[in-house]
């Protein structure tokens, strides 16, 4: 889990890179060697994506003049990886969780909401500096998913920008490769 800080270190600067951009609704990338991931892309957005030698993938959502970056990054949990969702955490296990992920930001005030597939995940929201950002962390089948969320122009995130958020959750595919 501590390696969400540097997870949340890469987001902030992968918001800040430029790099090529797929142009498409959906991404779906061969991530391992048994799993694929598909994204689907909110309206007007394109993905950037880049899996690292470390297996981490990293995917930056990008939409024409709009001060708004979505980020986020999906890496093996073996701390979790017998979970099939965060729903499958008991209470002091999803505390645990939560701790983790704001362990070094400034606000601690956490909620759970629930994505369009019934998956729960941890909001956490933060102000520092005038800056308001989200992480969003939640479990897919022993992968751990964090999703940022902030404006790079310092706007206030709004009920509306979470929902986005949440749906990019919700339009996140996991699916074992066929065998074939």
């Amino acid at each position: 889990m501590k390696k969400i800080l540097a997870l949340y270190v890469t987001i902030a600067m992968l918001l800040c890179s430029a790099s090529a951009l797929a142009d498409t609704t959906k991404v779906v990338i061969h991530y391992d060697d048994g799993m694929d991931i598909t994204q689907v892309l909110p309206e007007g957005y394109t993905a950037d994506y880049d899996v690292t030698e470390e297996g981490i993938l990293w995917m930056r959502l990008i939409k024409d003049n709009d001060s708004l970056g979505i980020a986020m990054t999906i890496a093996a949990d073996a701390d979790h990886d017998d979970k099939i969702r965060l729903n499958d955490l008991t209470a002091e296990e999803k505390e645990a969780f939560a701790q983790a992920l704001f362990e070094d930001m400034d606000k601690e005030e956490w909620s759970i909401m629930v994505t369009g597939q019934g998956t729960e995940a941890i909001v956490v929201k933060t102000t520092e500096d005038a800056y308001s950002s989200a992480l969003i962390s939640t479990l897919y089948y022993g992968y751990g998913v964090v999703l940022y969320i902030g404006y790079t122009d310092g706007h206030e995130l709004s009920d509306a920008d979470i929902e986005t958020a949440m749906q990019v959750l919700t339009d996140l595919t996991f699916e074992a490769k066929s065998t074939d």
